[in-house]
């Protein structure tokens, strides 16, 4: 709403645009999260939705879908490391500046210096994809 009145504001006004009508409520729903997706993905539109959309998730490239949804579940007979997990679902950016995404995972990064004795490498994970790996 405070983009909207800041446009107003300027002496703008709001287009509107009818993309789709006679929809179901589901489908309006999933309409209006494809359209997110899809304008958030291609540019910077700068949407300020709070959300992506109701029951989505972000668009992806294939390579990025096929990383995720088909990459090997790490497992815990896998492990031979002492590991610190850090998510980081709401910093991460696709194709962030390695610097960026360091610092993402090192500012959500709180341990006792105790446990950072005992960690051996450190996971940045993004919905549940391993994005970063470092070594303390």
């Amino acid at each position: 709403m405070k983009t909207i009145a800041d446009i107003k504001n300027a002496g703008l006004e709001v287009e509107k645009i009818i993309i789709n009508s006679n929809l179901t409520e589901e489908e309006a729903f999933a309409a209006e999260a494809s359209l997110i997706n899809a304008f958030n993905y291609v540019s910077d539109a700068g949407l300020t939705n709070i959300v992506a959309g109701h029951h989505s998730a972000e668009a992806l490239s294939v390579d990025e879908y096929e990383r995720i949804n088909g990459a090997a579940p790490l497992e815990e007979k896998d492990i031979r490391h002492k590991i610190l997990v850090i998510k980081i679902n709401r910093l991460y950016q696709r194709g962030m500046d390695e610097k960026v995404l360091y610092d993402a995972v090192r500012c959500v990064w709180r341990a006792s210096k105790e446990k950072v004795r005992t960690v051996e490498y450190v996971f940045g994970v993004y919905n549940s994809l391993i994005v970063a790996v470092y070594k303390p």
